[in-house]
């Protein structure tokens, strides 16, 4: 199974704290995080190169969040990862996945 999460940061306060405990352990899942930076700074390299060695695959999408563009750069990195699973956080990532369950229709499944 491959779970695809996402969220605007991967620094800052307890949601993004959540988003990559749970990346860290899930077992026996291929994961991957997407993020786009918005309130908080771009993550170091010593900590994104931690959750590489972790197993967990990056994608970044260049900010802002909340563009027209945005829907289009998420539905490419659904497409190119391929999830089962797509776990969004947050009212606007959920809209934006709302939007895309359209698109994709039977796969992945979006929570």
């Amino acid at each position: 199974m491959r779970v695809l999460i996402v969220h605007s940061d991967l620094q800052g306060g307890g949601i993004e704290k959540v988003i990559v405990t749970l990346a860290q352990h899930l077992q026996q899942v291929e994961r991957a995080i997407c993020y786009c930076p918005t309130n908080h700074p771009e993550p170091d390299d010593e900590f994104l190169n931690s959750l590489r060695q972790s197993g967990i695959e990056l994608f970044r999408i260049p900010p802002p969040a909340v563009s027209v563009r945005y829907p289009l750069r998420l539905a490419q990195v659904i497409a190119s990862y391929r999830p089962d699973v797509v776990h969004c956080h947050g009212a606007y990532f959920g809209s934006i996945a709302g939007m895309l369950r359209l698109w994709f229709r039977r796969q992945p499944a979006f929570i």
